[in-house]
């Protein structure tokens, strides 16, 4: 068998620490930059300029799909999570 094969095998829900949606909020942030990569822009106010960017989750369900997360510098973050959360 191929390296890359057992790597597949061994990956997302196939391997034995795999946790699924019970997974901790840090661990799917960390499955989102992994496949998704760092993001590098602000996709609510469309800024570019060298500052901290986070994912940001759209729905607080935290599903592994791209269409689930947003990219957003940390001062949108913060108002997006203040909206969404108000108390």
């Amino acid at each position: 068998m191929h390296r890359l094969e057992v790597i597949e095998k061994k990956s997302g829900d196939n391997h034995h620490y795999w946790k699924g949606d019970k997974a901790s909020y840090d661990a799917k942030h960390k499955w989102i930059n992994y496949h998704f990569g760092r993001p590098q822009e602000c996709e609510r106010c469309g800024t570019k300029e060298k500052r901290m960017y986070h994912w940001a989750n759209k729905d607080k369900t935290y599903k592994r799909s791209r269409e689930g997360w947003v990219r957003m510098c940390v001062p949108c973050h913060k108002a997006f999570d203040l909206h969404a959360n108000p108390k």
